[in-house]
């Protein structure tokens, strides 16, 4: 019988047996104690940790003249606000940078928000709207059709083409050049309407899956 494995076996050292190697600190204490007074500060600012202070926005409002995000603050008992992280950024401190926008009053912006989602969960159909507006590029599905059919016939009209070309080459009206040449314009020619079917046709595969969530939009809202 044949040996399992490598033949070789492992077993830990006893604890006992260890040696021992210094190994001199990479950073000092005190910048090690400042670290550790950092991290607890982040924890204890941390979002998932702010259960005082509730904003319907966290994490989804950013700054309008420099993009960044923005956080909440608690200026007072009656004052919050959401605030551009530019404006606290170390490195755009560093740079002179810092960036000017006002701070958004929440409560102004959180109600206007709230107001509308209300008025859309209260009418899906504009949730229905804006994905077919979105998706299917506002086309209705009878304007769909009708460009594919029209796109169907161009193409059908080019492989014609193709054989008239190929059967005066055979009668010898044309020459080979020629109609290497024609065919490649033809060639180039369909290889277009073809990307425009296969758009149409994901276009066409979009709009069936809007009317088939739809129900189930309504019924969310």
């Amino acid at each position: 019988m044949l040996p399992v494995g490598h033949g070789q076996s492992l077993r830990p050292t006893p604890k006992e047996a260890w040696v021992p190697i210094p190994v001199p600190a990479i950073i000092s204490q005190d910048m090690f104690d400042q670290a550790q007074d950092r991290l607890a500060l982040n924890k204890q600012l941390a979002r998932r940790h702010n259960t005082e202070h509730d904003y319907l926005l966290r994490g989804l409002v950013s700054c309008g003249q420099c993009q960044l995000s923005c956080f909440g603050r608690q200026c007072s008992p009656r004052f919050r606000y959401y605030v551009c992280r530019g404006r606290s950024d170390l490195l755009r401190a560093a740079k002179d940078d810092r960036c000017q926008a006002r701070y958004a009053p929440a409560q102004q912006l959180d109600e206007l928000v709230w107001q509308d989602l209300v008025e859309l969960v209260c009418h899906p159909e504009h949730i229905r709207q804006a994905l077919q507006r979105a998706q299917t590029g506002e086309w209705l599905p009878q304007q769909l059709q009708a460009r594919r059919q029209t796109l169907n016939q161009a193409l059908a009209h080019l492989v014609r083409q193709e054989e008239r070309l190929l059967e005066a080459y055979l009668a010898e009206v044309i020459e080979l050049a020629e109609l290497e040449h024609k065919r490649q314009d033809i060639v180039q020619k369909q290889q277009a309407l073809d990307r425009q079917v296969r758009q149409l046709e994901a276009q066409l595969l979009k709009h069936v899956e809007i009317e088939t969530i739809a129900p189930s939009i309504e019924a969310f809202c």
